[in-house]
């Protein structure tokens, strides 16, 4: 748990937040109000870069497209974690942090090198007042696109393609960490894979219907493998779940792979297997129906349904 007086400020410089020099904060620009709590989803905007390098990864700035997640539910980087429930509205800081609290010794894909110490700009915008200082790397509103749509050359921005790669890099990496039996980590990835496909423009593009608006996209094929992929990472994370007796998330992580598949038997048998676990009984049946239904020679579907 972090305690923010334990926090260590080093004259004229960086605040050391853990105090051991593996998290350093510097505060670029000041945000007033109370800083994020524990279970709130919180919005940013952020760069990665390479500390060495300082090369740029990626960034929301680029993409004009904020990231949002919920502080403290192990949806992000240990090193977010931390630093995000430090910081005001309206705060933009420069996290500077170690490999233990970001990729570690297997560094991410081809752009971060194992052991890389990073640094994150970030842009707290939740609880943000509105403001028209240029301050802010924020585009102005002239140059912003309307929600949801794509230009007709936004397929092609590096940041794109980028948060695809890496979001299969993670699930690599989860499927790695399950086959050692390490569920937790593998969870990790799992969750960093999904947050990098939620912001993706050509998964979240739809009419009022819900269906893909195919005027916008240029490229179907990048909406199929970004659905598909997400669903696999959902489907992955609900086992982990189960692995680890958190029933609550399998249930969850089941129903949101449901909401890509209707039809999908795993995320049916992984939701009623939780639910079964809960003391749903009526629920878990009826999944576990549905799931038969679409696998009848399923041997695990009918001892569950027997039990």
């Amino acid at each position: 748990v972090l305690f923010r007086s334990t926090w260590r400020v080093v004259m004229g410089g960086p605040q050391d937040i853990l105090g051991d020099g593996r998290l350093l904060k510097t505060v670029e620009v000041e945000g007033d109000g109370p800083c994020p709590c524990k279970g709130q989803r919180v919005e940013v905007h952020y760069e990665t870069r390479l500390a060495a390098s300082q090369a740029k990864i990626d960034s929301t700035w680029d993409l004009n497209e904020a990231f949002d997640f919920i502080l403290g539910d192990n949806q992000v980087l240990e090193a977010w974690e931390l630093g995000v429930a430090t910081m005001r509205p309206g705060e933009r800081s420069v996290f500077t942090v170690d490999p233990s609290l970001a990729y570690g010794e297997d560094g991410a894909g081809d752009d971060i090198p194992g052991s890389a110490t990073l640094e994150f700009t970030i842009e707290l915008l939740t609880g943000k007042k509105p403001s028209t200082s240029s301050s802010s790397k924020v585009p102005d509103v002239a140059e912003q696109k309307a929600p949801n749509r794509l230009d007709k050359h936004e397929k092609d921005l590096p940041g794109e393609s980028l948060r695809l790669q890496r979001a299969e890099d993670a699930k690599a990496r989860g499927n790695e960490l399950v086959r050692r039996g390490d569920f937790k980590l593998a969870q990790e990835a799992y969750r960093e894979a999904l947050n990098l496909l939620r912001g993706r423009s050509a998964c979240a593009a739809t009419d009022e219907s819900g269906q893909a608006r195919l005027t916008d996209l240029a490229d179907l094929d990048s909406i199929r493998e970004c659905k598909q992929l997400r669903l696999s990472c959902l489907l992955n994370l609900a086992q982990c779940d189960l692995k680890l007796d958190d029933y609550a998330a399998a249930s969850r992580d089941a129903s949101e792979a449901l909401d890509l598949d209707p039809a999908s038997c795993k995320a049916l048998y992984r939701r009623g297997v939780a639910r079964l676990a809960s003391g749903d009984l009526e629920c878990a049946k009826a999944d576990l129906l549905k799931a038969l239904q679409l696998d009848p020679r399923n041997a695990d579907i009918r001892s569950r349904l027997e039990e």
